[in-house]
């Protein structure tokens, strides 16, 4: 009765942190959409193609667009089972992620995060990262500087700072995907472990 209580409790949390949240980062409507602290953004983005993964435990869906401006960009939507939830905090996962060796947090506000990543190779990443609760991610990927620049001005003057100009831009749908989610990461990691109850 007691750890029925508790688990009750901790949904509840969840789901009045989840109504409170600021924050969304979605693909919908060939609309590549973000809401930060009531500040509503979006771009156009024309979809080239889709994929999914299933590890069981966790679930992606890609989705490579190509935007008005020309570039590629690519949105993944990252699920865990409702039995698990991701093991780090944002920034981790992603540095594991994306193999980065170095991941440098240009804006954060809530559960929205602007990150310039550094890959083995040397090359820099612009991403986009929302993380609502721990048991779900979105990402996307793939911007020029001037485009993240172009956000931060919308979101606040303030933060411009001075960013890495060099960086990835995507030439080839098929070979966009950037992100390297494995079995080994997901289980030996581990990126996802059962959901802790409050208390235990």
């Amino acid at each position: 009765m007691y750890r029925a209580a508790k688990f009750l409790f901790s949904i509840i949390v969840l789901f009045i942190l989840s109504a409170c949240s600021t924050t969304d980062l979605a693909y919908k409507n060939n609309k590549l959409a973000l809401q930060v602290d009531g500040k509503h953004l979006q771009v156009n983005g024309t979809s080239l193609e889709r994929h999914q993964d299933n590890f069981s435990s966790l679930y992606l869906a890609y989705e490579i667009l190509q935007l008005d401006a020309g570039n590629i960009v690519v949105y993944e939507k990252a699920r865990t089972d409702n039995r698990y939830q991701f093991n780090f905090t944002t920034m981790r996962t992603i540095q594991i992620v994306f193999d980065a060796i170095e991941v440098r947090k240009v804006y954060f506000s809530s559960s929205f995060y602007i990150l310039q990543l550094t890959l083995q190779d040397g090359r820099t990443l612009n991403t986009i990262v929302e993380q609502l609760e721990d048991q779900s991610m979105n990402i996307a990927y793939g911007m020029s500087t001037k485009q993240v620049n172009d956000l931060l001005r919308q979101l606040d003057a303030k933060a411009i700072r001075p960013l890495k100009q060099n960086v990835i831009t995507i030439q080839n749908p098929q070979a966009a995907i950037l992100s390297r989610w494995t079995m080994k990461k997901i289980d030996f990691i581990p990126l996802i472990v059962p959901v802790r109850l409050l208390g235990f």
